[in-house]
């Protein structure tokens, strides 16, 4: 049936998901039945068969309606406008001191660029600094809460320590307050650099994959050396540092892990544990690595199996007895999205904006400058969607044109879906030449979402305060650092 999704627990219990809303309402197996049967969307049927306090729902909030929303340039405008953490991320340098295997620059990967030699001038940098600037104060009227952020990106960005140090002293002679962020290798942090990070309150990001045996699998130099132990170290500099200027609370340290499909999920949990006396400070973000032909990464494994087990048992533990402060891991592999799921943006009466693109993100919401000066959408996509340029700014018919290829590849393929509006799929992963191909990938993300979604509820019979206690619990980073979440929760 379009537009509607049926979803089952593993206790049995039947939800129906309204795609026009994104609402959740139990289902009685005849309802149920009767949904899944048909191809085309019958209210009054569905009026006829459902309970009563289904029908009132459904007369008060619109469920299982269809709603048009036309895409027009002042809607990507407006939204562009109220964006809450608009970024500009500086790719300063082209070049790397590591050779990650699965590095998205290491030419695994179809119509990427490589590592080069290319790095950003100053001009260029503070030419984008300045537009950035510029567009905060012009939208401050729409959005006057926003929370700007101004991140340093490469290669390995710590190649280019001077221009850092430029932009930081240019953005503080112009007195504009912004947070600065940083994604790093780690290997290149040393003291009088971490020393300058942490006076100026750049939150940095360091990738490290778990033990040393994991982490140098992929993470090496160029003559095949790993780097654990010059990270590891840098990582323990780094927190002490911070320490010592009593910035804990004001800068947390992510951790960025990747994983693959062979990764042993159950060592890297226990890598993390045993680490959680550096982990006090941190959040991070667990990405899988994506499919090249390094290996295939689809399926779970049975390390993760085991996990997941032992985290749903944890989180509906209803005693409280589960050991919180060991959830650090196991919350960034299967939390994160059980939290999208259950955090979901409910539309009474009508959809929205985000339904006509999957939930994917605004271009322009973040600007990523290429050395040239080039704007693209993010630092994850091929350069053949340019969204503007350091001399003229973002530009909007780019932008449009983007949004409707997307909007166009997106509804042709998912018009009839659900679950179209929290699917979450990411104009990265779904690029080909200058255009988009979703049906590689619709499918597999509607079952990870019916999955998601019936891990998400059956933990809410069995517990149902049990979302409430991931997100509070006194050590869950999340709550420690709300206001960084939209870094950790980056593609």
């Amino acid at each position: 049936m379009n537009n509607i999704g049926v979803f089952e627990t593993k206790q049995g219990s039947k939800y129906i998901f309204d795609g026009a809303t994104n609402m959740v309402v139990p289902a009685s197996k005849e309802l149920a039945q009767l949904i899944e049967s048909h191809d085309k969307l019958d209210r009054e049927l569905i009026y006829e068969v459902a309970d009563l306090p289904t029908r009132q729902l459904m007369k008060k909030w619109d469920l299982f309606n269809t709603h048009e929303v036309e895409l027009n340039q002042d809607m990507i405008l407006d939204e562009l406008r109220t964006y809450p953490y608009p970024q500009l991320i500086l790719g300063l340098t082209e070049n790397c001191n590591l050779r990650c295997k699965y590095c998205i620059f290491s030419g695994n990967y179809e119509e990427m660029r490589t590592h080069t030699l290319k790095r950003m001038e100053k001009e260029t940098a503070l030419k984008s600094v300045q537009k950035y600037i510029d567009y905060i104060e012009e939208w401050k009227e729409y959005a006057p809460d926003k929370q700007p952020v101004i991140s340093f990106y490469g290669g390995e960005p710590l190649l280019r320590f001077d221009l850092i140090q430029e932009v930081v002293a240019y953005v503080q002679q112009t007195g504009f307050k912004t947070m600065f962020s940083m994604t790093t290798n780690g290997t290149l942090l040393t003291d009088s650099i971490i020393e300058f990070l942490v006076t100026h309150n750049v939150m940095v990001s360091v990738s490290l994959d778990g033990s040393k045996e994991m982490h140098d699998k992929n993470r090496v130099f160029a003559n095949d050396r790993g780097s654990f132990d010059v990270v590891y170290g840098n990582i323990r500099k780094l927190l002490a540092e911070i320490e010592r200027q009593g910035k804990e609370l004001l800068l947390p340290t992510m951790i960025l892990s990747c994983y693959d499909n062979e990764t042993d999920m159950v060592a890297m949990n226990d890598f993390f544990i045993r680490e959680k006396h550096l982990m006090k400070t941190m959040g991070g973000r667990l990405s899988k690595i994506l499919d090249t032909e390094l290996g295939e990464s689809g399926g779970i494994n049975d390390s993760m199996s085991v996990l997941l087990d032992q985290y749903l048992q944890e989180i509906t533990d209803v005693s409280g007895d589960s050991r919180k402060s060991e959830l650090f891991f196991k919350e960034r592999l299967f939390g994160s999205s059980l939290k999208v799921s259950h955090n979901r943006n409910i539309n009474p009466y009508a959809r929205n904006y985000s339904s006509l693109l999957g939930n994917a993100c605004i271009p322009g919401s973040r600007m990523f400058v290429a050395v040239d000066g080039t704007f693209h959408m993010c630092e994850k996509i091929s350069y053949q969607f340019p969204i503007g340029n350091c001399e003229d700014g973002l530009d909007m018919n780019a932008i449009s044109e983007i949004v409707e290829k997307w909007s166009d590849k997106f509804t042709e393929q998912c018009r009839e879906c659900p679950y179209q509006a929290i699917c979450g799929l990411c104009y990265a992963s779904c690029a080909v030449g200058n255009n988009f191909d979703v049906k590689g990938i619709c499918t597999t993300r509607r079952t990870d979402i019916e999955r998601q979604l019936s891990v998400l509820y059956g933990v809410l019979e069995k517990n149902p305060d049990a979302m409430r206690e991931i997100t509070a619990h006194k050590d869950s980073i999340d709550r420690k650092y709300e206001s960084f979440r939209f870094v950790m929760d980056k593609c």
